[in-house]
């Protein structure tokens, strides 16, 4: 990546993501949903995977779980277009049930086969914080032992010494029909030790 712009860099690793046969959620995608927003972002935001509406438009967060988001952006005074949007994997992660497919947690073999293009974003958008949105985010950068209803809210050094924390992913609180602020608290010390 030295000598090269970052714009250069940007549409390289797009191109070699959008040609990625790293997994078999190849196979299923419609297309490779990258990260998106501001390029210096101080803030990054990382779900877990590509819902069925990101899988059709491209764009990260573009179904409920990116409405609940601008709910929270407005709440804390911030405009999408301020922060990195991006997943832990690149392609929509589902599985059948009852005939329908149906959006899933990526498996620890699917977010490994896209941990290249997930470093490659943290390198060159270099945010100081990443609030991972699920346990399966949190994971990915903090570890297999992290535990989303003992630890979330709690500031944690990450991959590449960056700041993280974590809590529910949007469709958790969809689901309460309950903003997140009113969700389930954390303990106030962290029961893991890292």
């Amino acid at each position: 990546m030295r000598g090269q712009s970052p714009s250069t860099i940007w549409t390289r690793r797009r191109r070699r993501a959008g040609c990625s046969v790293r997994c078999d959620l190849s196979a299923t995608r419609r297309q490779v949903v990258f990260g998106e927003g501001a390029a210096g972002a101080r803030l990054m935001i990382l779900g877990e995977g590509p819902s069925e509406m990101d899988d059709r438009s491209g764009h990260p967060f573009s179904g409920p779980s990116g409405a609940l988001l601008e709910t929270w952006f407005t709440r804390l005074a911030l405009r999408r277009e301020e922060v990195w949007l991006t997943n832990v994997v690149r392609c929509r992660p589902a599985g059948i049930v009852n005939g329908w497919r149906k959006n899933r947690p990526p498996t620890d073999k699917e977010a490994a086969a896209c941990r290249l293009w997930l470093e490659t974003e943290l390198a060159l958008v270099r945010p100081a914080a990443v609030l991972a949105l699920g346990g399966t985010a949190a994971k990915a950068l903090l570890g297999k032992g992290f535990k989303i209803s003992q630890e979330r809210g709690a500031l944690a050094g990450g991959l590449r010494g960056i700041a993280v924390m974590a809590t529910f992913h949007p469709p958790t609180c969809c689901a309460w029909r309950t903003p997140i602020w009113h969700g389930p608290r954390r303990r106030s010390t962290p029961t893991s030790t890292r």
